[in-house]
């Protein structure tokens, strides 16, 4: 699919406004913007973009369901979220003053609300959906919420029994250390670089 076809010339949105509506079974479809952070299988977004003036309303709906480590244990989960919001896209060629852009507009709006200034009325639809959509990410994941805060989800357990959190380099650590997500890895990357100074 060529990425181009995701791009959208604002002046010629009617009046009236535009929908576009994507999944992973149509085309053009968002695979390109949005995997592999977002399920390939379990997508669906709709867009409904409308002028005001100069300015334009973009409205998304969104229903998707995000790759995710969790930040414990490594384990691999996905999670669902849906969600709606609005924005403004504003065309300012060569950049203009607040007081300017009030002009071209009826509308009062607030100086609180979020508005994506562009440089032409060309409008890379999947660049902006990808930025909307991944914004959401957690940044610190969590596969099973309180139970993984007190290190006792089930995969943590299971993990910490197998002794996947320890290498053989670990002697001496203190037992919370030892057992921490991630510290077999810490303790590769110490060994590498002691071996690297040998």
């Amino acid at each position: 699919m060529s990425k181009n076809k995701l791009m959208i010339k604002l002046k010629e949105i009617p009046e009236e406004g535009r929908n576009w509506h994507f999944e992973p079974s149509e085309r053009p479809n968002l695979d390109d913007y949005l995997l592999p952070e977002v399920s390939a299988k379990d997508y669906n977004v709709d867009v409904f973009v409308r002028p005001i003036g100069n300015i334009f309303e973009v409205s998304v709906s969104y229903k998707v369901s995000y790759e995710l480590l969790c930040s414990k244990c490594a384990f691999e989960f996905q999670l669902p979220i849906e969600r709606t919001q609005k924005e403004l896209l504003m065309v300012t060629p060569g950049g203009q003053q607040r007081i300017e852009k009030a002009k071209h507009t009826s509308k009062d709006w607030s100086d609180d609300l979020f508005c994506t200034e562009l440089e032409s009325y060309n409008f890379h639809l999947g660049h902006f959906l990808r930025e909307v959509i991944l914004s959401e990410v957690p940044n610190r994941a969590l596969g099973f919420g309180e139970e993984c805060e007190k290190e006792a989800c089930s995969p943590f357990t299971q993990a910490k029994n197998e002794g996947r959190f320890v290498s053989s380099n670990m002697k001496g650590w203190p037992e919370k250390e030892k057992y921490q997500p991630f510290s077999a890895l810490k303790d590769f990357v110490k060994a590498k670089s002691k071996r690297k100074l040998q």
